[in-house]
């Protein structure tokens, strides 16, 4: 895992960020940390913050509550 993604800064280099999921990658950095690995960001659609995958490891504002 160490070239896993593990901040904002590295998500938003690849994928187009919604307003819930910057929220709830600010909000959570405490409780909830986040690590995806480059396969698997491969596997996320960039523009849809819907996708299932997506939905599944990025997280949004209310999971960062």
């Amino acid at each position: 895992m160490r070239h896993a993604l593990r901040t904002r800064e590295d998500l938003e280099r690849i994928l187009k960020l919604s307003p819930g999921e910057q929220a709830g990658l600010a909000q959570g950095r405490r409780r909830l940390p986040v690590a995806i690995t480059p396969y698997y960001v491969s596997l996320l659609d960039a523009q849809d913050a819907s996708h299932p995958l997506r939905r599944i490891v990025v997280p949004t504002e209310a999971e960062g509550r």
